[in-house]
């Protein structure tokens, strides 16, 4: 059994070499409390930082990610703008109905094409994608007119080479009493125009 009695411990302490081996197991144990208290909760906190800086670093690259999206498409929405400015020339307004209708008169002169009559039709709305808003309408035109083969194919081509958008639908001709050089012609053709409210 061993002896640990005070008498015994201050012979023991008397030993040089039991000091030195006191003393090394004090520092021993002073430093497994100094790591213990201080340096495992400052390695953990370290660790616990590292995952905070590394999650904000994942953060950060998908927040210039996301900002380079938005630049991306502020770029296609001003290009898409552009392209509906440029092509919103195609559409007559619904004001300029009467001016696209002279449009067609001046292009049948200059085609020596003699208009009868130019009949706008009932509108038909084309509708957006599915909500119902409405983008612009389809405008049937029926245009009667007094004209040879040669001057009826410039008269298309001219329709067809205008800003405005126009299709054609169908072209009647029909022998004329008198000149054989006249057709009686009807062209049925169809524009768009924007739609608004009337």
């Amino acid at each position: 059994m061993i002896d640990i009695s005070r008498k015994r411990v201050i012979e023991l302490l008397k030993d040089a070499q039991v000091r030195s081996y006191a003393a090394g197991g004090v520092l021993i144990l002073a430093s497994l409390v100094y790591i213990s208290v201080f340096v495992v909760p400052i390695i953990s906190r370290i660790g616990a930082l590292h995952l905070e800086i590394s999650d904000y670093n994942n953060k950060i690259m998908i927040a210039k990610k996301k900002i380079s999206q938005m630049q991306s498409l502020s770029e296609k929405q001003k290009t898409i703008s552009d392209e509906l400015k440029r092509q919103s020339v195609r559409f007559a307004d619904r004001k300029e109905i009467t001016a696209l209708l002279e449009d067609f008169a001046k292009i049948a002169s200059n085609s020596e094409v003699k208009i009868l009559s130019i009949t706008p039709n009932d509108n038909k709305y084309i509708r957006g994608a599915g909500d119902g808003s409405e983008f612009y309408t389809g405008m049937p035109i029926t245009i009667t007119a007094k004209t040879g083969y040669h001057q009826l194919g410039s008269f298309v081509g001219e329709l067809e080479a205008s800003e405005r958008l126009i299709r054609i639908d169908g072209i009647n001709i029909h022998a004329g009493g008198g000149d054989m050089r006249l057709h009686d012609t009807v062209i049925t053709l169809k524009t768009y125009v924007t739609a608004g409210n009337d």
